[in-house]
């Protein structure tokens, strides 16, 4: 490794920066193999941290991505969006579905794995800054998607599914995420927020198909926390995404999931200047395919009403 890093035009600032991953995995002796068996995965590691100390840092907090570094055609090419669900439907695959820390933990690594790619190829210097925060984007859409199977694959089998909700799949869940800010806008960064507004579409009743039923109400309210958790849980791989949920009607007052007439009249009739403007980079991204369609109508009839240009 000195060898190597004395050739650099900088050596003692890879050095360092190098020093402190090698302190961090010096008792895992499979990392180091790792490095003394790959000369090409040594060459890529001090060509990362000459480029992006951050990348050297991401390493030293999971030190299971330097396994990466043996893949440089897929390190340099981050996989577009139906190649990561693709990957997604294989990694989840091998999981029993009642293991939830262990399908979350899971997350955490396909997330991990697919940002180092995507900073790999930032720092390559022929990725442009859209490209990065697309496939950024891209993982946080993949993810939301799988966490909602997983939330809603916890709840219906305690509770049933909803009256006149057929819940053959999410297509059909009458539940839907709705993303804004960042990831609305396709421009997400290293450490962006997911900003997100959850919306249903059932009719008041309550659940039908297991023994116990709850309210319609609560049965969404209940998916809408656990999803919450499971991006903020803590796992032995980290965590998945901050979650803010303060653009929901109501703001942090307000419940945490709205039924689509409900949000409708609180765009139309009681929401702010900014909530408007906030619809702009608002856009749904995993659940019920009906709700995404009454979402859009709601969204372009308040974007294109006529406003007072005095006030």
């Amino acid at each position: 490794l000195v060898k190597k890093i004395g050739a650099q035009n900088d050596p003692e600032a890879i050095l360092i920066k190098l020093i402190d991953l090698i302190i961090t995995i010096e008792r895992r002796t499979c990392y180091l193999s790792l490095l003394i068996e790959s000369k090409g995965a040594l060459e890529t590691l001090i060509t990362l941290a000459r480029k992006s100390p951050w990348i050297i840092t991401f390493f030293s907090k999971h030190p299971a991505l330097l396994d990466e570094l043996m893949h440089p055609a897929t390190l340099y090419s981050p996989p577009g969006r139906q190649a990561l669900e693709k990957e997604m439907e294989t990694r989840m695959a091998g999981i029993p579905s009642g293991d939830i820390e262990f399908l979350l933990e899971e997350l955490c690594i396909f997330r991990q794995i697919n940002m180092l790619r995507v900073s790999a190829a930032d720092v390559s210097g022929n990725y442009p800054l859209m490209k990065v925060s697309d496939h950024l984007t891209y993982i946080a859409e993949t993810v939301l998607a799988q966490v909602l199977q997983i939330s809603w694959d916890i709840v219906t089998q305690k509770y049933g599914v909803p009256q006149g909700i057929s819940g053959e799949n999410l297509d059909h869940c009458g539940f839907a995420i709705v993303v804004y800010g960042k990831v609305g806008g396709l421009e997400m960064g290293y450490k962006s927020d997911i900003d997100i507004v959850f919306l249903h579409r059932a009719d008041s009743g309550v659940t039908k198909g297991k023994e116990k039923s709850i309210d319609t109400i609560r049965f969404y309210s209940n998916l809408g926390q656990r999803i919450i958790n499971a991006l903020t849980i803590h796992t032995p791989a980290g965590t998945l995404y901050g979650a803010d949920m303060r653009l929901r009607p109501g703001g942090d007052s307000g419940m945490i999931v709205s039924h689509i007439e409900a949000f409708e009249d609180y765009m139309k009739n009681q929401a702010w200047t900014w909530e408007h403007q906030a619809l702009i980079r608002a856009r749904p991204v995993a659940g019920d395919k009906a709700l995404y369609s009454r979402f859009q109508e709601i969204r372009k009839t308040v974007l294109i009403e006529k406003r007072d240009a005095r006030a």
